[in-house]
C-alpha cells in the first residue's frame, strides 16, 4: 500500500506554494500518494497564540535585518527551484473562500486545483477572495457547474471541513506551513509531522529509509579556484554547534581551495542591537518550540546519517540540550580568540557533554582536560585585547547585516543564515549565481 503525505498548505503562504511545486515529484519518485489539506495559516497562528496573531505575518515580529534575510532566503529558493512568483500587490489577501472551495472538490481534483489557485495568486495576482475569480481560475479543470457554485464557498459543510483540517494540523504540531504528515502504518493514528519546504528531504528520507541529500544545483567536489567561507557561530547557539561539526563535511567536498575563516559572535549582543529577543526561542509559540526541539534531532541524526561527497561514513553528532541554558557565552568567546585551537572542545562540552562552560572554573578545567593551559587560557581572556576583538567581530556582524548565527559569507557576499542552508552555501562555493546580489533586499511581509 502507498504512503500517504498529508499536505497541509494556505494559498497565500509563499514557502507552501514553493512547497506545492516540489511535493509531487517526490510523492511520484517514492511511490507515496498525497492528501491534500488546505487549512487556513490565520487560524494556526491563532490556535498555537503565535505572537503575530491571527491576522499577521511571520515578518511582521522579525526584526529588519532578519526580515532582510528571509527574503533574500526567499529569492534565493524560487531562483533554484525555477519557481515564477510575482508579489501580490494587496498579499495577504484573504484565502477563506479558497480553502473552502477546494474542500467542496472531490479529492482527485484537489491537487490541480490547488496548483491552478497559487498560479492565480502567486503569479496572475488575482483576487483570491471573490468565488467568481476562484470559480474562473479553475475553468480549466472542466469540472461539473454543480461543483463551481459560488454558493459553495458559503456552504456549512465546506466551512466546517477547513476549520477542522486546520484543527487537524495543529493538534499534529504544525506551527504554520507547509506541513507534511506521515502517519504509522499501525492504524494507531500516530506519525510525525514535517514542517517547511526546507524539510522536504526529510519527508523523502522518511518514505526512503535513508538519509537524502538536500537538492543541490552545481556540480559537485573540490572546487577549483580559491574562494573565502566565512563563518560566523557562538557557543550558546545549538544551531551553531550542528554547523560547526559540518565544517569537516564542506572541506571533504571543496578541498584546499576554499579558506575557511571562523568568526565567534556573541549573539545576544547582536540581537540587543538589532532588536530581537535574547532567547528568540523563548518568545515563539509553544508549538513552534516544540517543533525546534524535534528539528534539532533530526538535524543531529541526519548530519550522522549522510556520507560525505568522498564516500567516508559521517562521525555522529552528539547533541544533548544542557542543563544550565542558556549558556553564557562570553568567556569561552574571548578563550577562543586567544587560541582558536579551543573551539571543538568547547563546543562539544557544552552540546555533546552537558559540561557548563559559563563557569569559570569549569571552563578552565574542560581546557585543561583537553590538553590546553586552561588557567592561562581564562586569565589571558579576560584581557583587553581578546575583549575587543569580540567587540569588532560583533561590529562586523552588524555591518553585514546579520541577524543570527549560524551564518555565512561567501567571498563577502550577501550573508546566508542558518546551518539548514549548507546547501546553499556549497552550491555558492561552486559558483551558483546569488540572486542575491541581482534585486534589492527589501521586501513585503512575508
Amino acid at each position: 500500500m502507498a504512503k500517504k503525505l498529508e499536505f497541509y498548505y494556505d494559498v497565500v503562504c509563499p514557502w507552501a506554494y514553493v512547497a506545492s511545486t516540489r511535493i509531487d515529484a517526490l510523492a511520484a519518485r517514492q511511490g507515496a500518494e498525497i492528501v491534500y489539506k488546505p487549512v487556513l495559516l490565520g487560524g494556526i497562528y491563532s490556535d498555537t497564540k503565535a505572537p503575530q496573531g491571527k491576522a499577521g505575518s511571520a515578518s511582521d515580529t522579525m526584526a529588519a535585518p532578519k526580515k532582510r534575510l528571509h527574503v533574500i532566503d526567499l529569492k534565493r529558493v524560487l531562483a533554484r527551484f525555477g519557481v515564477p512568483l510575482s508579489w501580490h500587490p494587496a498579499h495577504p489577501v484573504r484565502s477563506l473562500n479558497a480553502g473552502r472551495l477546494l474542500h467542496a472538490l472531490p479529492p482527485a481534483a484537489r491537487g490541480p486545483a490547488t496548483h491552478l489557485l497559487y498560479k492565480a495568486y502567486w503569479v496572475d495576482n488575482l483576487d483570491i477572495s471573490s468565488p467568481s475569480v476562484l470559480i474562473e481560475a479553475l475553468s480549466p479543470l472542466n469540472l461539473p457547474e454543480s461543483v463551481l457554485l459560488p454558493s459553495i464557498c458559503t456552504d456549512v459543510a465546506h466551512a466546517a471541513a477547513l476549520r477542522n483540517a486546520t484543527a487537524e494540523a495543529v493538534e499534529r504540531g504544525a506551527p504554520g506551513v507547509p506541513c507534511v504528515w506521515i502517519g504509522d502504518d499501525d492504524g494507531s493514528g500516530k506519525g510525525e509531522l514535517f514542517w517547511g519546504q526546507d524539510r522536504l528531504h526529510f519527508v523523502e528520507g522518511a518514505l526512503a529509509g535513508v538519509a537524502v541529500q538536500q537538492p543541490r544545483f552545481m556540480p559537485q567536489g573540490p572546487v577549483g579556484r580559491v574562494r573565502k567561507l566565512e563563518f560566523w557561530w557562538d557557543f550558546s547557539s545549538p544551531w551553531s554547534f550542528l554547523a560547526f561539526t559540518q565544517i569537516p563535511r564542506i572541506i571533504d567536498e571543496v578541498g584546499p581551495n576554499v579558506h575557511i575563516v571562523h568568526i565567534p559572535v556573541l549573539v545576544g549582543g547582536l540581537f540587543r542591537s538589532i532588536g530581537t529577543p535574547i532567547v528568540p526561542n523563548a518568545s515563539a509559540s509553544p508549538q513552534k518550540r516544540a517543533d525546534n526541539t524535534k528539528d534539532l534531532a533530526r538535524w543531529s541524526r541526519y548530519w550522522s546519517a549522510l556520507p560525505y561527497w568522498s564516500g567516508k561514513d559521517a562521525p555522529t553528532v552528539e547533541f544533548r540540550w544542557p542543563d544550565v541554558f542558556p549558556i553564557r557565552s562570553v568567556l569561552p568567546l574571548r578563550v577562543v580568540l586567544v587560541e582558536p585551537k579551543t573551539a571543538a572542545c568547547l563546543f562539544a562540552a557544552a552540546w555533546s557533554s552537558n559540561i557548563n562552560i559559563s563557569d569559570p572554573a569549569t571552563l578552565a578545567q574542560t581546557l585543561t582536560s583537553a590538553g590546553f593551559p586552561g588557567a592561562d587560557l581564562v586569565r589571558c581572556a579576560n584581557e583587553e585585547a581578546p575583549k575587543l576583538a569580540l567587540k569588532a567581530n560583533n561590529d562586523r556582524a552588524l555591518a553585514a547585516g546579520l541577524c543570527g548565527v549560524p551564518a555565512f559569507q561567501v567571498d563577502g557576499g550577501a550573508p546566508v543564515w542558518g546551518q539548514d542552508r549548507l546547501d546553499v552555501v556549497l552550491d555558492l562555493l561552486h559558483g551558483w549565481e546569488d540572486p542575491a546580489s541581482r534585486f534589492a533586499t527589501s521586501g513585503p511581509r512575508l
